[in-house]
């Protein structure tokens, strides 16, 4: 497969100007318990390679898809802000806050989810002073 048949966009649930605006990623943002984004069977029976990162109260995505299935999916992804190339023509490394594009390849069908806890027990994440 060449590296124009893939597609990268990153969207976040967060606010409209988030996402692409049109009934496709309407339908899939508006139930923050529901996010079609994060439908693992989904995105395997659609060849979908996705990473879920919680920024936040929001649910951030990176998505790799073949180009053939956004032109038909979400074709009003193509060519917006959402969509991510890098100039020398590999795959581009981050989209949106920094969360990491998966490489498009059949192992990385589905979801894959990053969560990074606050390290309590790190010195440097909280000030005794502003601790009430």
């Amino acid at each position: 497969m060449n590296k124009e048949d893939i597609v990268y966009f990153s969207v976040n649930n967060w606010s409209y100007d988030l996402y692409p605006q049109g009934e496709t990623f309407h339908n899939w943002m508006k139930d923050d318990l529901n996010l079609q984004l994060s439908n693992e069977q989904w995105a395997i029976e659609n060849e979908l390679c996705i990473v879920e990162e919680a920024i936040d109260m929001s649910s951030n995505f990176c998505v790799a898809a073949k180009r053939e299935w956004v032109e038909k999916h979400c074709p009003e992804v193509l060519g917006t802000k959402f969509e991510y190339k890098s100039e020398n023509g590999e795959q581009p490394e981050e989209g949106m806050f920094g969360t990491p594009f998966p490489e498009y390849c059949e192992e990385n069908f589905g979801v894959h989810f990053i969560y990074e806890p606050l390290d309590c027990d790190d010195d440097e994440d909280l000030d005794e002073d502003e601790i009430e």
